[in-house]
């Protein structure tokens, strides 16, 4: 199991929700793979961001572009 630091890269208006450069979040995935790098974590990440900020996120909009990964453990 390992558990990632998803933060967004820059401020930008995505779908109609502002996200703000350092906005974060931490998801646990139960493998080492980096969870903007594959699609079945998309919807998790957009709703640790809609739990912790309250913006709705659509999880097309979860990917390298916009967002950094770090692991933390």
């Amino acid at each position: 199991m390992a558990l990632w630091k998803i933060t967004v890269k820059f401020n930008t208006v995505r779908k109609g929700q502002r996200l703000e450069k350092g906005m974060s979040v931490e998801i646990p995935t139960p493998s080492t793979s980096d969870p903007l790098g594959s699609s079945k974590y998309r919807e998790q990440v957009a709703a640790a961001f809609s739990n912790r900020y309250a913006i709705n996120l659509d999880a097309s909009v979860i990917n390298h572009s916009y967002f950094d990964s770090e692991k933390i453990s």
